[in-house]
């Protein structure tokens, strides 16, 4: 079946490059960009984390654990009797 539209194999994109299967391909050259973490705190918008928020009041902590449903009164009774599936 021949088409009247004809692609040129050798080159159909000139921004792209072709090799061999049996051929390593070229080692891309690094550019002179600075990495993410350094744009971010060069441009100043890397934010500094607060303390203060990784601790949960031990309200939030309850709140939490009755959401996910897990249990308050937790002994180590309970951890034999849950353990049978091992």
């Amino acid at each position: 079946m021949t088409s009247s539209l004809s692609v040129n194999v050798q080159n159909p994109n000139p921004s792209l490059t072709a090799y061999g299967r049996d051929e390593p391909a070229p080692v891309l050259p690094l550019r002179d960009e600075p990495d993410l973490l350094s744009w971010l705190e060069g441009s100043g918008r890397l934010l500094a984390e607060d303390q203060d928020e990784d601790n949960l009041s031990t309200v939030e902590e309850e709140e939490l654990s009755v959401l996910m449903g897990e249990k308050e009164d937790y002994s180590k009774d309970d951890e034999q009797e849950e353990g049978w599936e091992d």
